[in-house]
């Protein structure tokens, strides 16, 4: 089936696999670098062609099998993937919520490097034990090469590469700082991104000669991806980094409560007598909070129906999650606030089961210079 993202494939442990059309380019780049290799080996063009085709495809199966293990691990953790898309330049595993425990997510990050390791060990293991040679154990023994590199360049300690979300991780499981973990790996991705580039340039020049022009591109695309991965995980450091620092007690304001079944005549009569705008949580019966008080509702009750029109009836209904405790981490908050609410959302804060005031979402979005 085709879709905006590609062409879907099938799902792996619920989770949705898309294969982008530039893919395929991937394929072909591979099957055109290693053409005059099995060309000086194969026993016809005809054969040649098969195994540089043939190995590009294997190469984009091995780049599958690391997202399946990323996705497989993830959802043992109880964090569910909403793709795996394979590309031009890879592949990738999205995911919808955070892992829990910080070294959830490291263990995750690097069962990808840990699957192309045991995938290149059977590659190994195939080619080892045959008699003879042949030109499918050719492809056999480049692909066995191939996954040990991809492991080895995905476990270099800097995003967006796993090894530098697996040290993301750790630094934030040992320091209690996402953003400490993020901007130590995204700075040290940047570092390799300039070193493969240089790898690339200054190494055939030393060598006298011009740096291959086919690898040279492939080079500049992939360190661009890295580049921009990590200038990324910084911007996202620096957003965390002002989570990090928000008090939430600094961004909340006070609250009165009324019980579902009060009349509206009494909480106008409260709201009239107020000294300042105060926000009207609405409670059940057995005092939980349910919602709050429209004002603009509240207004349109007609005063001949006010002492027989319950406030229930001009509240607006909390959000699931509603309700936060006042000992809570911002992160905790901010998990549960999506992008698209409404800035006029709240959010109530309660201790020890009585509520201490409310957040507004427009409140959370201008501490953290969202809005």
């Amino acid at each position: 089936m085709s879709n905006d993202k590609g062409w879907t494939l099938g799902h792996v442990a619920g989770t949705p696999v898309h294969l982008r059309p530039n893919a395929l380019l991937m394929v072909g780049v591979f099957a055109a670098l290693y053409f005059p290799l099995f060309a000086s080996r194969a026993a016809s063009q005809g054969g040649a062609i098969a195994a540089s085709v043939a190995l590009g495809a294997v190469i984009l199966v091995s780049i599958f099998v690391h997202e399946v293990a990323h996705v497989l691990v993830a959802k043992s953790y109880g964090v569910r993937a909403d793709e795996i898309s394979l590309n031009m330049l890879g592949g990738h595993a999205s995911f919808t919520s955070q892992f829990k425990r910080p070294w959830h997510g490291a263990v995750t990050a690097l069962s990808g490097p840990l699957a192309n390791v045991m995938l290149g060990l059977v590659f190994l293991v195939i080619v080892r034990s045959a008699s003879e040679y042949s030109i499918v154990l050719e492809v056999v023994n480049i692909a066995a090469v191939m996954n040990f590199f991809l492991a080895l360049f995905n476990a270099l300690p800097g995003l967006p590469l796993d090894g530098g979300s697996a040290v993301s991780a750790l630094i934030w499981n040992f320091t209690g700082s996402q953003s400490k973990g993020l901007t130590v790996a995204a700075r040290i991705g940047q570092a390799v991104a300039v070193l493969w580039l240089l790898w690339a340039v200054v190494r055939p020049l030393l060598q006298g000669h011009s740096p291959d022009i086919v690898i040279l591109m492939w080079t500049l695309m992939l360190v661009m991806v890295l580049w921009s991965g990590a200038t990324a995980s910084l911007r996202r450091a620096k957003y965390l980094q002002a989570v990090e620092k928000l008090d939430l007690a600094s961004i909340t304001t006070p609250a009165r409560t009324v019980v579902a079944h009060t009349s509206v005549r009494e909480v106008v009569s409260q709201m009239l007598g107020a000294q300042d705008f105060t926000t009207t949580v609405v409670l059940s019966e057995t005092g939980n909070p349910i919602g709050y008080v429209d004002p603009l509702a509240l207004s349109s009750v007609g005063v001949e129906v006010q002492e027989y029109t319950p406030v229930a009836a001009v509240s607006i209904p909390l959000l699931p999650g509603g309700v936060i405790d006042a000992t809570a981490r911002p992160q905790e908050l901010l998990s549960r606030v999506n992008v698209g609410h409404d800035t006029r959302t709240l959010y109530v804060v309660a201790q020890d089961g009585r509520v201490t005031g409310v957040v507004w979402v427009a409140s959370l979005m201008r501490a953290l210079n969202l809005h």
